[in-house]
């Protein structure tokens, strides 16, 4: 699910729904959010994870995005 500067496509739309869940908001539905990350312009990749093809969302990039919205 996670690896070294990215993370999968369904872990990190878990992450966001856990915490959508623990405070009180309704999360949007999963290709709403993925929608939303590539309006944001963060680079989306092909990885493979344990095997398998994945898609993934640089890590890097989403904590760039974080920075600069606190």
């Amino acid at each position: 699910m996670w690896g070294e500067g990215y993370a999968s496509a369904a872990g990190i739309y878990d992450a966001y729904r856990s915490w959508c869940s623990e405070n009180g908001y309704k999360p949007k539905g999963r290709n709403g959010f993925y929608d939303d990350l590539e309006r944001l312009s963060l680079l989306k990749l092909k990885k493979r994870i344990s095997g398998r093809q994945a898609w993934c969302w640089s890590l890097s990039q989403l904590y760039i995005e974080k920075l600069r919205s606190d």
